[in-house]
């Protein structure tokens, strides 16, 4: 089973998830939010979200274990996990990319 760990508060994700990938065994791992205080954006912005407005996650996934190559992997995970919710929650979701999702 994949660990996936919620975090009531964290400054990020991403750096959170590293931390976890020193002491898990686990071949995936996943770390989320809903109250992320300095996230990272692209080319070193933050990325700033008020409470419980945005949920933010972490996954690690071993590059082996990867079937698509390396550069259509934010591509498609993003259009898979934008279908995905559409059809959960019957509401628009688009993609802010590369891998921001916006749903309603």
């Amino acid at each position: 089973m994949t660990p996936v760990f919620y975090l009531k508060e964290c400054s990020s994700t991403n750096d959170e998830i590293d931390a976890y990938l020193l002491y898990e065994k686990a071949e995936i791992l996943a770390v989320y939010t809903f109250n992320q205080t300095k996230g990272k954006g692209q080319y070193g912005n933050s990325w700033i979200s008020p409470k419980n407005m945005n949920l933010a996650y972490s996954l690690a996934i071993p590059a082996e274990k990867i079937k698509v190559r390396e550069n259509l992997f934010n591509f498609r995970t993003a259009t898979v996990l934008r279908d995905y919710l559409a059809n959960l929650t019957k509401v628009s979701v688009e993609i802010k990319w590369p891998n921001d999702l916006i749903v309603g």
